[in-house]
């Protein structure tokens, strides 16, 4: 970031300056004393979930939104829409649930 700074130009200054108070950490005055990032690298950096081979994205919560939305129908449900699109998410997962307790095997994905 250092060495990138005084390459930007003047407007990107301010997306810069996020950076480095969210996801860094900045100097405090000209002292070498350095604020903590407000998101440490260990809450964003994807690399140890890399290794450990865990997934290293949100698909799973993208996966639950899209199933939550093929439920509603539409994309800015009325509260009645809303509480009857949950309901229907709701019983379709209490199906698959009691499928894979009876033992059978989850559909082929595409």
């Amino acid at each position: 970031m250092s060495e990138l700074e005084p390459e930007l130009p003047e407007e990107l200054m301010p997306a810069m300056n996020h950076s480095k108070d969210n996801y860094i950490d900045r100097l405090i005055g000209a002292e070498i004393v350095r604020a903590p990032a407000r998101f440490p690298i260990a809450m964003w950096s994807v690399y140890q979930r890399t290794v450990d081979g865990e997934a290293r994205t949100n698909n799973l919560a993208e996966a639950a939104h899209r199933r939550l939305q093929g439920g509603f129908g539409l994309d800015h449900p009325s509260l009645r829409k809303f509480i009857d699109g949950i309901r229907k998410v709701q019983q379709s997962r209490d199906v698959t649930y009691a499928r894979y307790v009876a033992g059978y095997n989850p559909e082929p994905k595409r």
